[in-house]
């Protein structure tokens, strides 16, 4: 098999692995904000308590060149860190803190609480 064969099934059952960021019986469902524009913006609103989600999607679908605007209000301290964009958020007690960027790299990029110590959700950019 070829490597760009190997690397796209590989990267097909990473996407379609079905991880889950949900926490006891809460339900997240997966949703998707992609649009057909590919300047488009894409916006999402993320609730954390007491470090897990507890509203929004799981995960964020988007095309290769939209902007992103994440939004996200968590009832502790804690840093939020985009992995493969490499940005990171600082959230405070009960005051949404905003990321935004452009959507440059296609793939799967989890992104995480520092002092939690968990990913509690992704961003699938598709080309």
């Amino acid at each position: 098999m070829r490597p760009i064969k190997i690397f796209t099934v590989a990267l097909l059952l990473l996407l379609n692995a079905g991880n889950s960021w949900a926490h006891g019986d809460e339900d997240h469902s997966e949703s998707s904000i992609s649009t057909e524009n590919a300047e488009a913006t894409n916006n999402a609103e993320i609730i954390i308590t007491d470090g897990w989600v507890t509203s929004g999607p799981e995960a964020i679908k988007v095309k290769r060149g939209d902007t992103v605007r994440m939004v996200f209000t968590s009832n502790k301290v804690d840093e939020l860190h985009l992995h493969g964009y490499d940005i990171a958020v600082d959230l405070k007690p009960n005051v949404p803190a905003v990321l935004e960027f452009k959507a440059e790299y296609p793939g799967r990029f989890g992104y995480e609480l520092h002092k939690a110590h968990r990913e509690i959700g992704a961003i699938e950019v598709y080309p």
